[in-house]
């Protein structure tokens, strides 16, 4: 029931909330590479006041803090290539986890190499390893799942009066 709720209020947030300033996309104090120029976020879906703050193909989304705070999450110090099985999940038909890297929350595919009743043997596939302070998420994780999803589906959304 709670997560139920959470996931409600969560969708509540990135959809009513509007942005600051309307017409602006949120200003970054970095300058983007060329590719994610053009795979930066929709105003729409992100900004300041909104419940996902900044998305990135690349990096993954970033949450507003008091949307974060309402969510219960668990970061998890990877330990070589053993992940806790309750880290797993099932996003576009791929098996992977969802990894915090800094404030940025991403979808990461791994293949399980071997099965546990506590713990995965799993390998990355692709570039997609682990770099120092990487964590693991536990916790939440439909909430960040549909937040991907929303983040990433290219329709726009609005509501009628």
């Amino acid at each position: 029931m709670k997560k139920s709720l959470t996931i409600l209020i969560l969708l509540f947030f990135v959809w009513n909330i509007p942005a600051r300033g309307g017409e602006k996309i949120h200003e970054h104090k970095k300058e983007l590479d060329h590719e994610e120029e053009h795979e930066h976020h929709r105003e729409s879906k992100t900004g300041d006041n909104k419940a996902i703050l900044e998305f990135f193909v690349k990096k993954g989304l970033k949450f507003n803090p008091k949307v974060l705070s309402q969510l219960n999450l668990k970061f998890i110090e990877p330990s070589g290539n053993k992940i806790p099985v309750n880290t797993l999940i099932y996003f576009n038909e791929q098996k992977g986890i969802i990894r915090k890297r800094g404030e940025y929350f991403s979808f990461v595919p791994v293949e399980i190499e071997k099965y546990g009743n506590k713990n995965l043997t799993i390998k990355f596939s692709g570039k997609n390893d682990l770099r120092v302070g990487d964590k693991f998420v536990q916790g939440d994780l439909d909430v960040i799942q549909a937040s991907l999803v929303f983040a990433q589906d290219k329709s726009e959304y609005s509501h009628s009066h």
